[in-house]
């Protein structure tokens, strides 16, 4: 932006620059839901079943041994690290899709595909609003976790996060 603005171009212009590299950036995380078929209980009280994570990650599947980077996203953010992240995140980018393993679980209760008070409730076949139980920063990073079993990953080497994810 700084070039763009020593050049001359106008704010205007440098937003349309902006969007076009951002538009431009191959976008190689892959969206995938987990499903945890086992009683999920909650740190607060309640449980559910079926409990669904919604999460992206490289293309590439992971490999035993490959560098692990795990990204927590803000509260009223979704998993797809790259719509919101792009100068950081994708090929060539710090956060290196091609080079790195890099995953981004939804955080449970969202409303971008993880289970949360908009799921249905298999008992009553109507969502769960008030009934869905309360969620604390601990059940979010159990979901989490679940999910980082599934994927056969022992360790993760960078996490990294804003806002309610740092």
């Amino acid at each position: 932006d700084q070039i763009l603005k020593t050049a001359g171009y106008s704010q205007a212009n440098r937003e349309n620059q902006y969007l076009c590299r951002h538009l431009r950036q191959k976008k190689d995380m892959t969206r995938h839901e987990y499903t945890h078929n086992d009683i999920f209980e909650f740190e607060a009280g309640g449980s559910i079943t079926g409990l669904k994570v919604v999460y992206h990650c490289s293309e590439k599947p992971y490999e035993p041994g490959q560098k692990v980077i795990w990204i927590c996203h803000a509260l009223t953010a979704n998993s797809d690290a790259q719509d919101w992240w792009p100068e950081l995140v994708g090929p060539g980018r710090l956060f290196d899709t091609e080079k790195y393993f890099v995953v981004c679980a939804n955080m449970l209760g969202s409303a971008y595909g993880s289970s949360g008070p908009a799921s249905i409730n298999p008992e009553t076949g109507k969502p769960y609003y008030f009934d869905f139980p309360m969620i604390t920063v601990r059940d979010i990073v159990r979901a989490n976790d679940l999910v980082r079993q599934h994927l056969g990953i022992e360790h993760i080497d960078f996490m990294v996060g804003g806002s309610i994810g740092g």
